[in-house]
């Protein structure tokens, strides 16, 4: 009987041990699940409301862009669009160019909207940030991110850190 206790106990093990196996993507998208953004904003986790969150890549007859957007139900969102996409790689946010790729940190009072703040990258003529898409199917996109923003009314800084999405995409 006890051989028998054994027994079922290894098997028990083993298939624990082989359900448990880690997802790859995991570590492309910072171990978020699909639907998520997190980030660190000067230190403290944003996250987004549950599903609320989507990248929408726009195609033009010249080129492609790519907004990845994400709020919170208290009112906070980010914002980064890159021009010219091209598919999975490294995209810096910067000033370069016509149409250079932005960043964009919100804070919304949603109990008084007029005194919503906004803290806007590129704000110098280098780069400041960097987008990287690490995986793109029909309907997801994944990666991370991480700028610098400054916010044109009292000229106060935030730094976007350890940032990561894993978002549902849409073509227009």
């Amino acid at each position: 009987m006890k051989t028998l206790k054994t027994i079922i106990l290894l098997f028990a093990l083993s298939v624990s041990l082989v359900n448990c196996d880690k997802d790859d993507d995991d570590t492309a998208t910072g171990n978020v699940s699909q639907g998520t953004m997190t980030a660190k904003i000067d230190g403290t986790d944003f996250s987004n409301s549950h599903n609320v969150g989507q990248a929408t890549l726009a195609q033009l007859p010249s080129h492609n862009n790519i907004v990845i957007q994400a709020s919170n139900s208290d009112g906070k969102s980010i914002n980064i669009i890159i021009n010219n996409y091209t598919g999975t790689g490294t995209y810096e946010i910067n000033s370069s160019g016509l149409n250079p790729n932005t960043a964009v940190y919100t804070e919304t009072d949603i109990s008084n909207p007029a005194n919503t703040q906004i803290w806007q990258s590129p704000y110098q003529n280098s780069p400041i940030g960097t987008v990287k898409i690490t995986v793109e199917t029909d309907d997801n996109l994944q990666g991370e991110f991480s700028f610098k923003a400054k916010n044109a009314t009292d000229n106060s800084e935030k730094n976007i850190t350890e940032g990561f999405f894993n978002l549902s995409k849409q073509t227009t």
